[in-house]
């Protein structure tokens, strides 16, 4: 009994539903004929478009948005027209009006006159347009020629790209970038043979190049937690030490490329030296003839003369002469 009570109420339940869809039904099919009732349209058309698919209408939609945009430009076209005639209507046609009027009011002879002025502003109005249209020919012409410039510079700059490639690196005609560039990298180069040189002469210093790639030589002090010093800054043994690591990174990088430089004179600067630099020089100037260089020291330094075996002591003898002397040891 309680299943047939069950199964009667959904049975209940049901034709309620059915009911209500009936009536949406039948309220949406009013709302239709309705809404179709206010145009051309058919329930056919209607059908027919509907079993074309999605694709159909949003074809049917485009064409339509189309109509819609070539309405609009070609009722703001007519808007124009209509606005230039008023105008033409209210600037040149009352006039000419009157102008007509006056040469028939003045006989044969005022319209012949008023045929003659408006033959000659004809004949002005030709001779304008023939020039505008003389101005227009020759801005077509200058466009061509333009448009082919443009072109023929678009070939010649591919032809002629690998050159400004060039150009960009090397600069002027006399490679005056390309020149400071090798340069650069001859004077690192040369840096880097110094600092091995200056590290066992002044193991404080250390040379690099300043910065923006600019031909200088700065000095970093290590002592000084890396602080940038200038060489003007040194004191004058420290310069004479610097420019002697120079003078052998120089040697040393020459003989890399060939280039062997077998002699080496130094001229004066060991008089600025403290005694502990000064016997590192000469250690490091030691080791350089002990590999096979001639090392030539011009000094007037006593101590010096006492280390070096082989001299060539020059003493003035007075009028602009001097005497020459080897001693050994």
């Amino acid at each position: 009994m309680q299943d047939l009570a069950a199964a009667r109420t959904r049975a209940e339940e049901a034709e309620k539903h059915l009911t209500g869809a009936r009536d949406a039904h039948t309220a949406a099919r009013a709302r239709f004929e309705e809404a179709l009732g206010q145009t051309e349209l058919t329930p056919e058309t209607v059908a027919r478009v509907a079993a074309a698919g999605r694709e159909a209408l949003d074809r049917e939609e485009d064409a339509l948005r189309a109509l819609d945009t070539a309405l609009s430009e070609a009722r703001a076209v007519a808007t124009q027209r209509q606005n230039d005639l008023a105008a033409f209507e209210a600037a040149e046609g009352p006039a000419l009006a009157e102008a007509l009027t006056q040469a028939l009011e003045s006989g044969p002879d005022g319209l012949a006159r008023a045929l003659e002025a408006q033959a000659a502003a004809l004949a002005l109005a030709a001779q304008a347009l023939d020039e505008a249209r003389l101005v227009l020919r020759r801005d077509d012409d200058v466009r061509e020629r333009t448009a082919a410039l443009h072109k023929d510079y678009a070939a010649t700059e591919d032809k002629a790209r690998l050159a400004l490639q060039l150009g960009s690196l090397i600069g002027d005609r006399e490679g005056r970038i390309f020149r400071k560039y090798a340069q650069g990298l001859t004077l690192d180069r040369l840096l880097e043979h110094a600092n091995t040189r200056l590290a066992e002469l002044k193991p404080r210093y250390q040379l690099e190049r300043g910065r923006g790639g600019d031909m200088v030589i700065q000095v970093i002090d290590n002592d000084m937690a890396g602080q940038v010093r200038g060489i003007h800054n040194l004191s004058g043994g420290e310069r004479f030490l610097v420019s002697l690591a120079l003078a052998l990174g120089l040697a040393e990088m020459s003989t890399t490329r060939g280039v062997r430089i077998e002699s080496l004179f130094i001229d004066e600067g060991f008089g600025a030296l403290d005694p502990v630099s000064l016997g590192q020089a000469l250690a490091l100037l030691d080791q350089l003839q002990a590999s096979g260089r001639r090392v030539g020291v011009i000094s007037h330094v006593e101590e010096l003369k006492e280390r070096i075996a082989a001299k060539i002591e020059i003493t003035p003898t007075g009028r602009g002469t001097s005497r020459l002397a080897v001693v050994e040891g």
